[in-house]
């Protein structure tokens, strides 16, 4: 039995099925990106193929439901920073309607009708702004999520040519290059959960 998942494990297409010398770009070959995406490179590398025929467009469910934290953490920093920064202003136009529902006193509601009732006779009472700003921070926190799971693939794609053929030219050790660029860090990953979950309650701490 041991044998056999060892055979099973050995011939794990990691590739989901692109030939090895396929180019998703011109001087970049699928085997080239799979060694350099490594994690889910069985999911990547198809979709960079068919990416590389004109489309833009799939969709990243990861990245829609942690846009900031898949990109860091495959290490496409400025994308990652740039969209963290958005969602943390998103939040932060959310935060005072998010604070003015939360002090309702919802607990009593017995069913969802009381729920909506109660909250739409506090709308006078939370204010017009309020309201707005909330609205605001959720539609752009949705736009955020759509573009990033709609385009993610594609970017995360043209990040891996990009460092592909800059390690090819730059680097004395492209295995090493592969791993200190490529891969997956989940580090970065959980600094940007954590810091869209509480830099927002921290500056409005501030305010």
């Amino acid at each position: 039995p041991n044998i056999a998942n060892m055979q099973g494990f050995t011939s794990f297409d990691f590739l989901g099925g692109i030939p090895k010398d396929y180019k998703i770009a011109e001087n970049v070959t699928a085997d080239e990106a799979k060694r350099f995406v490594m994690a889910n490179s069985h999911r990547y590398i198809p979709k960079f193929a068919i990416l590389n025929k004109g489309k833009k467009i799939s969709w990243n469910w990861f990245a829609f439901l942690f846009p900031s934290g898949w990109m860091l953490s495959r290490k496409m920093l400025k994308n990652g920073i740039v969209t963290a920064v958005l969602t943390i202003l998103a939040a932060l136009l959310t935060y005072p309607l998010s604070l003015a529902l939360y002090k309702l006193d919802i607990q009593s509601a017995k069913n969802y009708a009381e729920l909506i009732s109660s909250i739409y006779n506090a709308l006078p009472d939370i204010g017009i702004p309020v309201i707005v700003s909330g609205i605001a921070g959720s539609v752009i926190d949705i736009i955020i999520r759509v573009i990033s799971a709609m385009f993610g693939d594609y970017m995360y794609k043209n990040h891996t040519v990009a460092q592909i053929a800059k390690i090819k030219q730059e680097s004395d050790d492209i295995d090493a290059s592969y791993r200190k660029y490529g891969g997956i860090n989940i580090f970065y990953f959980f600094i940007a959960v954590f810091a869209i979950q509480y830099i927002p309650a921290i500056i409005t701490a501030f305010m």
